[in-house]
């Protein structure tokens, strides 16, 4: 299983006033297989990795790298 969330975060900010607005994406792999190997979960998170940039993307209307899929 795997999920993702991408939003909004609010940092305090130094001067006071309006905190400042940045984009996180935070990202969960559940694998319960005791035969997966390291590599393989190494290879499905930067697969997730490289779908979230293409969700941010998109969402923006230019495609992050079409080449990555």
């Amino acid at each position: 299983m795997k999920r993702f969330d991408i939003s909004t975060v609010y940092h305090k900010s130094v001067a006071g006033g309006h905190p400042k607005e940045a984009l996180e994406a935070t990202f969960d792999i559940v694998q319960d297989e005791t035969s997966t190997r390291g590599r393989q979960l190494e290879a499905e998170t930067l697969l997730t990795v490289c779908q979230i940039m293409n969700s941010i993307s998109s969402s923006e209307g230019k495609p992050y790298h079409d080449s990555l899929f």
